[in-house]
């Protein structure tokens, strides 16, 4: 926002364009805090001590999945992977990426796979996906951290999801499993 905008609703003293200034100023500045949070914490992914704690993370991960198997408690954890683009790519990918949270010892939610399924969600009405996203956001409020996947990338959902998960002091951790062939085994999204 320019500082001619303000002026100019000030000088008309119209309430409704001062107000819709200052939100459109409000929305700049968030936007700007959400890229700077996200560089951040790509940096912190660089950086040799946060590879050293990921490897100890690794570690610590399977073995709290035979303290799971043997009856432990389980880590809550909300999942983000890709969804938007090759569906069906994605999915297998998530599923993967469920799967090797599982044997971390978690108890993931993938509110993207969950939701987009037939007959809950549609993914390509933007209601109904606004309506997805808020969902899986307000899992953060129980969950212990916030597990990004990111051989395939980071979408415009992950980086909300990491975004809010950071304004809300969940901890935020980044993985990779690998690009490998589709499993066979595996029935993708329609």
């Amino acid at each position: 926002m320019t500082t001619e905008c303000i002026d100019h609703a000030a000088e008309t003293n119209d309430a409704s364009s001062i107000f819709t200034t200052i939100q459109e100023a409000r929305h700049a500045v968030l936007a700007l805090v959400e890229q700077q949070r996200i560089a951040n914490l790509i940096e912190v992914e660089r950086s040799p001590k946060a590879l050293e704690v990921a490897e100890k993370a690794d570690g610590l991960g399977y073995m709290r999945s035979e303290a799971a198997l043997s009856g432990g408690e389980l880590r809550l954890v909300v999942l983000e992977s890709p969804y938007a683009g090759d569906i069906n790519a994605n999915v297998t990918y998530a599923r993967r990426a469920v799967a090797d949270s599982l044997h971390r010892g978690e108890s993931p939610i993938a509110s993207h796979l969950l939701y987009t399924q037939p007959g809950i969600l549609r993914d390509e009405d933007p209601a109904e996906r606004a309506l997805g996203v808020t969902a899986g956001l307000a899992w953060g409020r129980v969950a212990d951290a916030t597990v990004v996947y990111i051989d395939l990338g980071l979408t415009s959902g992950m980086e909300q999801g990491i975004v809010r998960a950071l304004a809300e002091g969940r901890v935020v951790e980044k993985r990779r499993i690998g690009i490998a062939p589709p499993d066979p085994n595996l029935v993708t999204a329609k």
